[in-house]
């Protein structure tokens, strides 16, 4: 099952341009964990990583304005949290490379019951765009039309849900 999703994402300076010649990776890595009996699932597969290409952004794009990307946001086995689920969302965005190996993104603990690791493939380890540690979305089964903003030094992160 999937829901559309609109996201304004923007990397605020330069300075978080971490590509050396061509576009950043802007990507996103998530999970879900529901709190009515604690199934969880990977957001994205595939990728090598779990996680989703977002957006590019070239060294001058890296200026604070907003760029849209459109996306499919699926939820990756069969326990998809339903609408009666109270649901967590756990995830981080951060500039992929392909070349290089996964490093910690965060770890999530949920009620005590299921832990779980986000990684992300980079070069150094403060590729980072949202947060150092991840963040956690609670009550992530939006309404359509609601958005949610998130914010960093480095980055800011609007997910819109669409249908």
């Amino acid at each position: 099952m999937a829901e559309m999703l609109k996201n304004d994402v923007s990397v605020k300076s330069e300075s978080y341009h971490y590509d050396g010649c061509c576009q950043n990776e802007y990507s996103l890595t998530a999970l879900y964990v529901t709190d009515d009996n604690n199934q969880w699932g990977w957001i994205f597969s595939g990728g090598g990583d779990l996680s989703k290409h977002v957006a590019g952004f070239t060294e001058s794009e890296c200026n604070g304005q907003d760029k849209v990307a459109w996306g499919e946001f699926y939820f990756d086995n069969a326990h998809y949290p339903h609408a009666t689920n109270e649901c967590v969302i756990f995830f981080n965005t951060f500039e992929r490379d392909w070349y290089y190996s996964a490093k910690l993104l965060g770890t999530y603990s949920h009620n005590g019951n299921a832990s779980a690791t986000l990684v992300g493939k980079r070069k150094y380890t403060n590729e980072w765009y949202l947060s150092s540690g991840g963040y956690v979305l609670i009550g992530a089964n939006m309404v359509v039309g609601s958005s949610t903003d998130i914010e960093s030094y480095k980055s800011k992160f609007r997910i819109t849900r669409t249908e």
